[in-house]
């Protein structure tokens, strides 16, 4: 799925598809890329349920 970053708190981001919000989480990958995502990013991402 792909939306938009609208907010970020600490390591937590809150991405928009279509007015529905998801809370998500940067994989270690940016990390170790030492990449950050910003607000206005447009990123993928996937749902998962533990």
């Amino acid at each position: 799925m792909q939306g938009r970053i609208t907010k970020q708190i600490s390591n937590q981001y809150t991405v928009t598809v279509k007015k529905e919000e998801y809370v998500c989480n940067a994989r270690g990958k940016f990390r170790n890329l030492k990449l950050s995502p910003v607000v206005g990013d447009i990123v993928e991402f996937l749902m998962s349920w533990l």
